[in-house]
C-alpha cells in the first residue's frame, strides 16, 4: 500500500480522508500544526509530522518518501492579503513537492475555480495553475458549497427562526457534505490506475436553493426556519463583526455576487460520478440537529 500525507489532518475534510485512508490499509503521513489535536484513536496509527504550510523546509521534510498527498489550502480569516496568501501556499506545496519528488497528488480547489471573480475560489483556481507544472500526475477536486457552511446559522435560527444569505432564494446549486468530499479524495489517493490532471466536480445529490435548505432545516430541528435574502454588504458588514480581515471579508463579499451573477455556472457537468450520497435531509437530522440543540441549551430562558 502506498505512503500518503495528508495535510489539514484535523479538519472536516482532512479528518475524513485520514479515516478512509487508515481503513484501506495505506500507510498515512499527516502534516499537522498541533498533533494534540488528532482524534484519540488516530494519533498513534499515523506518522505525525509537526509544520505549518507558511514553512517549505518542514513541508518538503514530510513530502520526502510519499507517493502521493492531499493538498488544500487552510482557511485563514485574518490574513492582511487573502488571495497573497493563496498564493503563498500554493507556491510552498509546488515547491516542497518538486524539491521531494513527489509527483502525485490530490488537490481541493472549488466549484468556479476557472472564474475571475469569485474572490477565494478565483484564488483556489490560481493555486491550480501554481501545481500543474510541478506534479504531473494531479486530481483537482472542485466541489459544491458545503453542508458545514449551515452550521454557522445556528444563531440566527435559534434568535430569529431565518437563516440570511445574499443569494436568490430560489436559485439551486451543488451543496455537498464535507464527508463525501473526503471519501472522493480518499478513493483518488488510493486508485495508482489514473495519470494527468483531471478535474473532477462533487456535486451532492442535487441542487439545493438555500431557501429549501432553510425548509429542511427546520423539518430536521422540529420548527419552522424561513431563509431571509439580504444585500451583501450586510453580509459583509457581519463578516467584519466576527473579527475577519478586510481582505477577507472583500474576497468573500467578491464570491457572493459572483457566484450570483453567474448562477454557479460550472464547465463540470453534473454527472453519476460527480453525484455523491448524503442528503441534506440525513445530515441536518444526524449531524447539524444534535449542534443545535446543544446551542440552543446554552441560551437563557429569558434571552
Amino acid at each position: 500500500m502506498p505512503t500518503i500525507l495528508v495535510t489539514t489532518p484535523t479538519g472536516h475534510i482532512g479528518s475524513r480522508v485520514v479515516n478512509q485512508l487508515l481503513a484501506a490499509g495505506a500507510t498515512v503521513r499527516v502534516f499537522v500544526r498541533d498533533p494534540a489535536r488528532l482524534a484519540d484513536d488516530v494519533r498513534d496509527r499515523v506518522d505525525a509530522r509537526t509544520g505549518t504550510l507558511e514553512d517549505v523546509a518542514t513541508l518538503t521534510d514530510a513530502l520526502r518518501g510519499a507517493d502521493a498527498a492531499f493538498f488544500l489550502v487552510p482557511p485563514n480569516m485574518t490574513a492582511d492579503d487573502w488571495p497573497a496568501f493563496y498564493r503563498e501556499i500554493g507556491h510552498n506545496m509546488a515547491e516542497a513537492a518538486r524539491a521531494a519528488g513527489v509527483h502525485r497528488a490530490v488537490f481541493l480547489s472549488s466549484l468556479g475555480a476557472h472564474r475571475p471573480d469569485l474572490g477565494p475560489v478565483t484564488a483556489a483556481g490560481k493555486v491550480e495553475e501554481i501545481l500543474k507544472p510541478v506534479i504531473r500526475d494531479l486530481a483537482i477536486l472542485r466541489p459544491g458549497y458545503f453542508f458545514e457552511n449551515a452550521f454557522g446559522t445556528i444563531g440566527t435560527i435559534a434568535q430569529t427562526g431565518s437563516t440570511f444569505g445574499a443569494q436568490p432564494g430560489d436559485l439551486a446549486f451543488p451543496q455537498v457534505a464535507t464527508r463525501d468530499i473526503g471519501d472522493v479524495a480518499a478513493r483518488w489517493l488510493l486508485d495508482a490506475s489514473w495519470s494527468g490532471q483531471p478535474i473532477v466536480g462533487i456535486h451532492g445529490p442535487r441542487d439545493l436553493s438555500l431557501a429549501e435548505q432553510a425548509r429542511l432545516i427546520g423539518e430536521a430541528i422540529g420548527r419552522e426556519v424561513r431563509y431571509v435574502e439580504v444585500p451583501a454588504d450586510a453580509i459583509a458588514e457581519a463578516m467584519r463583526g466576527m473579527g475577519m480581515s478586510p481582505s477577507v471579508v472583500a474576497s468573500y463579499r467578491e464570491m457572493i455576487t459572483g457566484y450570483a451573477a453567474s448562477r454557479y455556472e460550472r464547465p463540470e457537468a453534473r454527472t453519476p460520478e460527480t453525484t455523491t450520497p448524503t442528503e441534506f435531509a440525513d445530515w441536518a437530522r444526524t449531524t447539524l440537529r444534535p449542534a443545535f440543540e446543544a446551542a440552543a441549551a446554552q441560551v437563557p430562558a429569558h434571552a
